[in-house]
């Protein structure tokens, strides 16, 4: 992990890549500029906060902003192969936290399981990646406690009811690695909260004390 950071910074410093917002020349993903003001955003007063998608309780989760515009790009970008911009999603999740214990303090991270297929095809789980760098920035302990028991099929062709029958009982706990005491559930987009509330129902039934949940962007 850390050596391949290290071949990604140095590629990047020989071969300058251009900032996903903004287009302009820069060495890492996303420009000081553009990232100041995704930050300024995702710290703003009840952004993430205020909205209540689907049964998901009111402040049991944060976002670092609205599926829309540039934040929407980077998500786009990061789960289309640029891994690189787990590390400023991950930071803008942070933000989003504000000085909430149960954000920036959680005993654990966990993050949603990704299904064989979408494995196969990106070779890589978004919100596992999200989860490895928010525990580094954080120095929280990550854990890999979810797995898929039943198939289901994408979640984005599919209305709010159907979400939540395509997800009802589909997560499971690995005994091995079930962790206890204040979780926080990492994903990348947050939308009917379906898939995030089927994962910290098996969370709280295996000993999690509670479970809030972290995203990049709220969408709908």
């Amino acid at each position: 992990m850390i050596r391949a950071r290290v071949r990604d910074h140095l590629i990047d410093i020989l071969y300058p890549s251009e900032c996903v917002v903004c287009g302009t020349d820069f060495v890492l993903p996303v420009c000081t500029a553009c990232f100041r003001e995704l930050a300024a955003a995702a710290h703003a007063p009840g952004r993430g906060a205020g909205r209540d998608p689907g049964r998901v309780p009111r402040d049991a989760w944060r976002a670092a902003g609205e599926y829309d515009g540039p934040l929407r790009d980077m998500v786009l970008a990061f789960k289309d192969g640029q891994k690189r911009l787990a590390s400023p999603l991950a930071a803008l999740m942070a933000v989003s936290g504000g000085n909430d214990p149960e954000y920036l303090r959680p005993d654990v991270i966990c993050f949603v399981p990704s299904t064989a297929a979408k494995l196969r095809k990106r070779g890589y789980n978004p919100a596992g990646l999200l989860a490895g760098e928010l525990g580094g920035l954080l120095g929280r302990p990550v854990s890999n406690a979810l797995k898929i028991v039943r198939e289901v099929s994408d979640q984005g062709s599919l209305n709010a009811h159907e979400r939540r029958r395509n997800v009802d009982g589909a997560f499971g706990a690995r005994r091995r690695a079930m962790p206890a005491g204040r979780i926080l559930l990492v994903d990348d987009v947050l939308t009917t909260g379906a898939t995030a509330r089927e994962c910290a129902r098996v969370l709280l039934e295996n000993g999690a004390c509670s479970v809030r949940i972290s995203v990049c962007a709220r969408a709908g």
